[in-house]
């Protein structure tokens, strides 16, 4: 992007001073070896720095309107994919349906769980989260005597119950599986705090 009038000397002087990495000392090499006074050498810099900053700005405005471009293109494919997906479900369409270009296919998706109440989990399923400052004093002595008979004074005091997702998702498996061995009317199993979101069909082009 060439904003200013600079001779082309100058030009290829300064296109080399901008390479990203090039040593201090090739730097003022490259800048005494310029033709002309101090006054002249900076003008050239200085024009050919603008002229970079304008091309970052160009390219980052071009950038962010590609970036809103794709992530409207996504949006309008998604929402073509949900219709799809309801027109096959709505209507009892035999799957799969083979194209000459592609599939369609329907496939389960994996299920997952929701932890509605972390705190009713089973141990193994949840830790607890302390987190706190002591003012005052520094990390190493605090961390030596945490577990000892010293008491300090503490600020922001949070405790949390994490659920361990992986854990809770495994339990709620067993949990199924052991009610769908049951017999018809027989009382259900359930795993306090948390419950399992069976996977649903979701459309795939192969």
């Amino acid at each position: 992007m060439n904003l200013y009038q600079l001779t082309e000397e100058y030009r290829r002087d300064v296109e080399r001073l901008a390479e990203v990495e090039l040593p201090p000392e090739v730097v003022l090499e490259t800048i005494e070896s310029m033709q002309g006074d101090l006054a002249q050498k900076l003008r050239a810099v200085m024009c050919f720095t603008l002229e970079l900053e304008a091309e970052a700005t160009a390219r980052a405005a071009e950038a962010k309107r590609m970036s809103d471009s794709a992530r409207s293109a996504s949006k309008r494919a998604d929402a073509l994919r949900s219709y799809a997906q309801m027109a096959i479900v709505n209507s009892g369409l035999t799957m799969p349906q083979k194209f000459p270009e592609f599939t369609l296919a329907m496939q389960k998706a994996a299920p997952t769980c929701d932890v509605s109440e972390p705190e009713l989990l089973p141990p193994n399923c949840k830790f607890t989260e302390v987190s706190f400052r002591v003012p005052g004093l520094n990390a190493q002595f605090v961390r030596d005597n945490l577990l000892t008979d010293i008491h300090f004074a503490v600020s922001d005091l949070s405790v949390t119950t994490v659920p361990v997702k992986a854990a809770v998702l495994s339990a709620l498996k067993e949990v199924a599986a052991a009610n769908a061995a049951k017999p018809a009317g027989a009382p259900l199993d359930v795993l306090p705090g948390a419950y399992l979101n069976v996977g649903l069909h979701t459309l795939k082009v192969k």
